[in-house]
């Protein structure tokens, strides 16, 4: 198996084979569905030992738009100790349910954080990066200091700023989203988040992107990846969450797993949590490249980030040293 880090220049490392297994699908079905299926007993099996708060929201979550090829019915779904739920469902009647988003909380979203999408560009290369906001992480983290006034940080991949130039290697270029182009400071990278935290004097009126409750993530969560794959800037795509802590091989965090198209360019870019608030729950990082796998892709949680990262600035500011503060 291949592991290709999402960046312009379509980095592959190879982790060997991951074992990850499929799971069921929770995605609700009909009673035609059910009833022309010959899993029908699993499915039915695995209705009945969801909780009813849960069979609610997977109904509202997978609810789709209804072609001719899709049919809506009610389900009275028996609960562990006798309670039962009815829940309406609306699916195609192959059973394969695509989630739908109101257009318009997506167009709502994209005007409210897509400006805060920049490209962070080296020698080697392009990637992605976005506005945040660290001072509540300073705060929990006990720093004796805030962000330096008239300053702004983004977040980005350890693997985007690998070309950083200047005395220190510490420099990059940004573009913003209203065309001008900055120059970056990157002040810390951590390896195994693969975070990189970048600061640039603060230029026109920017919001830094709300960091999404990591706790309140599910699987079927829409998502949009917004970033600069190939180069196409401020690009968006959109998918579900696959698996909001999923495991793999060679990572000691776990990582959001998503069905959303990433693609070289993709890299440091926010996956955003594709609600009215439009927050940020990870930075885009890396997909599986082989032949025959498509749309599994993977982004490291915010939070795991920001506290490395923020760290890692933290003590680089105790030391006062100049140089990038690097963590493995």
């Amino acid at each position: 198996m291949r592991i290709t880090a999402a960046t312009d220049k379509n980095t592959v490392a190879s982790v060997g084979e991951t074992g990850l297994r499929p799971e069921a699908s929770r995605s609700s079905v009909t009673r035609e569905t059910i009833a022309r299926n010959a899993a029908a007993p699993q499915a039915a099996r695995l209705l009945a030992t969801s909780p009813r708060a849960a069979l609610r929201r997977s109904a509202q979550r997978w609810a789709t738009r209804a072609p001719a090829s899709v049919v809506t019915s009610a389900l009275r779904v028996p609960l562990p100790g006798g309670a039962q739920a009815d829940v309406t469902v609306r699916a195609r009647r192959t059973g394969a349910a695509t989630p739908m988003v109101d257009p318009a909380t997506v167009r709502e979203v994209l005007r409210k954080r897509l400006p805060s999408v920049v490209v962070v560009r080296t020698e080697k290369g392009l990637g992605s990066g976005y506005f945040i906001d660290a001072t509540s992480y300073l705060q929990s983290l006990g720093a004796d200091f805030q962000v330096p006034a008239g300053k702004m940080l983004i977040l980005t991949n350890k693997h985007v700023v690998e070309g950083a130039g200047g005395p220190g290697k510490d420099q990059v270029d940004v573009d913003l989203f209203d065309k001008r182009t900055v120059k970056g400071e990157v002040l810390a990278v951590v390896d195994s988040v693969d975070a990189a935290l970048v600061m640039i004097d603060r230029v026109g009126s920017f919001a830094p992107i709300p960091v999404g409750d990591r706790s309140a993530l599910e699987r079927g969560d829409p998502v949009l990846i917004l970033g600069h794959p190939l180069g196409l800037n401020w690009s968006v795509t959109q998918g579900i969450i696959s698996d909001p802590e999923r495991e793999f091989p060679g990572i000691p965090v776990r990582v959001i797993q998503t069905d959303a198209p990433v693609n070289p360019g993709n890299s440091g870019g926010p996956m955003i949590l594709l609600d009215r608030e439009g927050r940020v729950i990870g930075t885009n990082s890396f997909k599986i490249n082989r032949p025959g796998v498509e749309n599994i892709a993977f982004a490291y949680h915010i939070d795991d980030q920001l506290n490395g990262v923020v760290q890692a600035w933290i003590e680089r500011r105790r030391a006062k040293t100049t140089p990038v503060a690097r963590v493995a």
